[in-house]
């Protein structure tokens, strides 16, 4: 799993510091993907915002040359970011600031190895609720679960769909569901589909949004029968 990790902070000995302490931690166990930036004005000038909604946690110092650190952070919830911010800094009294932008932490300066623990740790889980991370022509991308209507298995392949989108991976159907949140079922030995994507069902087949028809076989009825009533109690 690779993790997009943003550094704001105008203290470029302190910057190293930080990215030190993430790199300690990863080790050889997660990829992290780190950049530096010493203002905030020069990370949103050249940050567009497809690459925003990819990072996953942005460090920010409150106290910065050209910008304050929380004003940067409304900026970044403004443009839509809804990942992990943290903030690090030297005051003590600007913490209750840090809830108007619904920030993770708030850490004083030098951060320890437990406070990268912790709010890494928190990120990786997040991660792995929210997100599918697969690797396309040599590219890791990842898409929200929320976004993928199913999965189908081809052989030793699998495409999944989302409503624009039909994506080949190699990988196993078996594995793909042992990381899906509980709202995808596997209605048929080569689906697994989003139950939050099912138009309605007729018969033996489910018509997804997008218009495709997925097949139920007789060992998944039951199941796809349970989660159609709890749509309809719901």
């Amino acid at each position: 799993m690779v993790i997009n990790t943003i550094i704001i902070e105008d203290e470029a000995v302190y910057a190293e510091y930080l990215k030190s302490l993430l790199l300690q931690w990863a080790e050889e166990k997660i990829e992290l993907n780190i950049s530096t930036y010493s203002n905030g004005s020069d990370f949103l000038r050249e940050t567009s915002k497809n690459t925003l909604l990819q990072i996953d946690i942005i460090f920010i110092d409150i106290i910065l040359d050209k910008a304050d650190g929380i004003a940067v952070a409304k900026k970044l919830r403004a443009l839509g970011f809804q990942n992990t911010i943290v903030f690090t800094t030297n005051l003590e009294n600007r913490a209750i600031d840090g809830y108007t932008v619904n920030a993770y932490r708030y850490y004083l300066k030098p951060l320890y190895p437990r406070d990268i623990k912790e709010c890494m740790g928190y990120v990786l889980e997040k991660n792995k609720k929210d997100y599918f991370q697969y690797t396309y022509h040599g590219i890791t991308e990842r898409i929200p679960f929320d976004d993928i209507l199913s999965f189908e298995s081809m052989q030793h392949y699998i495409d999944f769909f989302t409503m624009d989108r039909q994506i080949r991976i190699k990988d196993s159907l078996k594995r793909i569901q042992e990381l899906c949140p509980s709202y995808f079922i596997r209605c048929h030995r080569s689906y697994i589909i989003n139950s939050h994507h099912i138009k309605s069902r007729q018969g033996n087949k489910l018509i997804l949004k997008d218009g495709r028809e997925i097949g139920i076989s007789s060992k998944y009825s039951k199941a796809v029968a349970k989660i159609m009533a709890q749509r309809k109690g719901g």
